[in-house]
């Protein structure tokens, strides 16, 4: 949420507004209602085609301030900022439901936390005709550095990405990073 009217999904802005257990996002032909469950810190959003998405709640300053001291430490100690703050899978999620087809499509970075990384993607479509599935779980690898901000993947074949940090946790865990407005996070892997 950016403000009390504008939010980010996937890298997309639009306007939202909120009613009794609902949240409407403007689509492209009107309001779209995403009802809501709010439990002990955590959003759970269900999307039209029945998808669930648990949010939890971060302090943004509390998180940059633990992210500041982190790589206080970490560079006292002589060196930026350790890969092992980045460890475990981080996904990406997009789809589309219409009146007979609907999409999906996951891809996951998986972090060893010693500076390797493998990256996979997988989709399914179904509709009318029936059902496909495509899947490439190992379809690349490469090392990672983490620098303050951003964390850099060098795939196997020597091509750079630049991810930016937007989730540190008060461990110095990074869970959610951004790459040209896809977010990549430990909660849309579940």
């Amino acid at each position: 949420f950016l403000s009390a009217s504008q939010l980010s999904f996937n890298g997309e802005s639009t306007q939202y507004q909120l009613k009794q257990g609902i949240i409407q996002a403007m689509g492209d032909n009107g309001w779209i209602d995403y009802p809501y469950t709010l439990n002990q810190g955590t959003l759970t959003i269900i999307f039209p085609d029945g998808t669930q998405i648990p949010f939890t709640r971060n302090s943004t300053t509390a998180t940059n301030q633990q992210g500041m001291n982190q790589q206080g430490t970490n560079q006292q100690s002589g060196g930026g900022c350790s890969t092992g703050q980045l460890s475990g899978t981080l996904c990406n999620w997009s789809g589309s439901s219409g009146s007979s087809s609907s999409y999906s499509s996951t891809r996951k970075l998986v972090f060893d936390g010693q500076g390797n990384y493998q990256f996979g993607k997988e989709g399914s479509f179904s509709g009318d005709d029936g059902l496909a599935y495509s899947g490439d779980p190992n379809a690349e690898t490469g090392t990672y550095n983490v620098g303050a901000n951003t964390v850099t993947l060098t795939n196997q074949s020597g091509q750079t990405y630049q991810f930016q940090i937007k989730i540190r946790e008060n461990n110095g865990a990074i869970t959610c990073i951004e790459y040209e407005g896809a977010l990549y996070s430990t909660s849309l892997c579940e």
